[in-house]
């Protein structure tokens, strides 16, 4: 409760699906809330496999985990 009432926005970053993970059990949990204070926003690879092969932050820039997408979306979440 904490971290929602001092802030904002906050964000969960997970490298892998975000089908069935931590920011699903975050969100159903901050539904149960009675008055949610922050804007949440969860980041995660889409349901798929990737059909390709390379590094790892090759990886995370085609999911749109790298640093500089995670910034520019919450920066954009933050003006709205």
């Amino acid at each position: 409760d904490e971290v929602f009432a001092g802030c904002d926005t906050v964000a969960l970053i997970e490298e892998h699906s975000v089908v069935g993970g931590a920011g699903g059990a975050v969100a159903e949990w901050l539904a149960g809330r009675e008055r949610p204070h922050a804007r949440f926003l969860a980041f995660g690879t889409e349901d798929r496999f990737l059909h390709e092969a390379g590094s790892a932050g090759w990886a995370r820039r085609q999911a749109g985990l790298d640093a500089e997408a995670i910034a520019a979306a919450v920066l954009a979440a933050r003006r709205t």
